[in-house]
């Protein structure tokens, strides 16, 4: 799928393309070594935005912004026709489904709340990997940046929302309703939160994580969107289940806690039950499909790239850590290993031999370490050196 939004709020693609070096250059020859799939846009728009260029003049910063959203608008303008072509097909088949406009600060993007395929929004949600601040963006398409890379928001007043313990952001003014629209929280690499919803459900989002959620459950079911990783702690409300939606799956609760992982770029996205019991079901399964069902301790999986599923005994406790700040590692394949550490830390780790990447990892890891301690001590049980490129690039060889 086609990607844009990530690049357009990237200071390092802006500078790519017009003000490279040798190093941003490097930087990105890794990204596309890593994202193939992404190669024809990013080469698209990089050239497209090129011809921009003023000789002899330097752009501002601003000036490139506007260039690079005016581009990507009329890239997004063909996808969603496309999408909305294919949407009438579904309206024809399921019978009306809810169309919902959710603001994402260049433009309005077209998203279905409803079950039906899902994944085919997914792309427009990816969180910009580098260079954003945590964000909360408001029903209205409003921005609040939330400051610090460990936040918190707090729905469960009701009438007002809490940033970080002091901010108050009012929901209603002079005693109008309280509608049931989407709010939505972008936490890229490097940042962490913790979102406490109108039930008083809390949910801890990892780093380059977005979630989409109503400022207030009003109807029969609670219902939220994630892309990245998050630890949900549900209130339990038998008479309203709490539904937690990916690209891939939908799983469904009364009131528990479990871990889903479901970043739009990894191969596999899993679900980790701790306590209680979830009911899951793909998006994409026939009415005649049973829905699976999880018992504390066991993880559900699903390969994008084969469309298989399967669940499995695990210790749960190695899965729940991150909010901790810990990583756990039990004969982990050192890419996998190097992947979180990325996110965590807002970085880029290049495996010198990228057979390396099976090396079995054994062992914890504090994030609260600086990113330093953590690299000496990957090279130390890989037996690798590491050498960094730059203060974000570094290299395992």
């Amino acid at each position: 799928m086609e990607e844009i939004r990530k690049y357009i709020d990237n200071s390092l693609f802006i500078k790519w393309v017009f003000d490279p070096d040798e190093n941003i250059n490097e930087y990105w020859d890794y990204y596309l070594e890593k994202h193939p799939e992404e190669n024809r846009i990013l080469q698209a728009l990089k050239n497209e935005l090129a011809l921009f260029r003023i000789s002899g003049q330097t752009l501002s910063e601003e000036r490139k912004r506007i260039l690079s959203k005016k581009i990507a608008r009329q890239i997004i303008e063909g996808q969603r026709m496309s999408r909305i072509r294919k949407a009438g097909q579904f309206l024809l088949k399921f019978a009306a489904f809810a169309v919902l406009f959710i603001g994402l600060g260049a433009g309005l993007v077209y998203f279905y709340w409803d079950k039906p395929d899902i994944s085919d929004f997914a792309q427009y949600f990816e969180v910009p990997e580098m260079s954003s601040k945590p964000t909360l963006v408001l029903s209205d398409g409003s921005n609040v940046n939330l400051d610090k890379n460990e936040s918190t928001v707090d729905y469960a007043s009701h009438d007002h929302i809490v940033v970080n313990e002091d901010s108050i952001i009012q929901l209603s003014q002079n005693n109008k309703k309280i509608e049931e629209v989407p709010n939505q929280i972008l936490i890229p690499f490097g940042s962490r939160a913790k979102v406490v919803l109108s039930d008083h459900s809390v949910v801890w989002l990892n780093a380059g994580s977005r979630l989409i959620y109503p400022s207030v459950f009003i109807g029969k079911e609670r219902e939220v969107l994630l892309f990245g990783e998050a630890f949900f702690q549900i209130e339990k409300d038998e008479l309203k289940p709490f539904i937690v939606k990916t690209a891939e799956y939908q799983i469904k609760v009364l009131g528990t806690q479990f871990n889903v992982s479901a970043y739009p770029g990894d191969a596999i996205s899993q679900t980790v039950l701790t306590e209680g019991s979830i009911k899951l079901s793909l998006n994409n399964s026939s009415w005649f499909e049973k829905e699976i069902v999880l018992k504390p301790n066991e993880m559900f999986s699903f390969n994008k790239g084969m469309n298989e599923s399967k669940v499995e005994k695990v210790m749960s406790e190695k899965y729940v850590l991150w909010k901790d700040g810990i990583l756990k590692f039990d004969n982990e394949d050192l890419s996998r290993v190097i992947k979180k550490i990325e996110r965590f830390y807002n970085i880029q780790i290049k495996l010198d031999d990228p057979l390396d990447g099976s090396i079995k990892i054994d062992g914890k890891l504090n994030l609260k370490e600086d990113k330093y301690e953590v690299l000496h001590y990957i090279s130390k049980v890989s037996r690798r050196k590491y050498a960094e490129v730059n203060e974000r690039y570094f290299v395992i060889e």
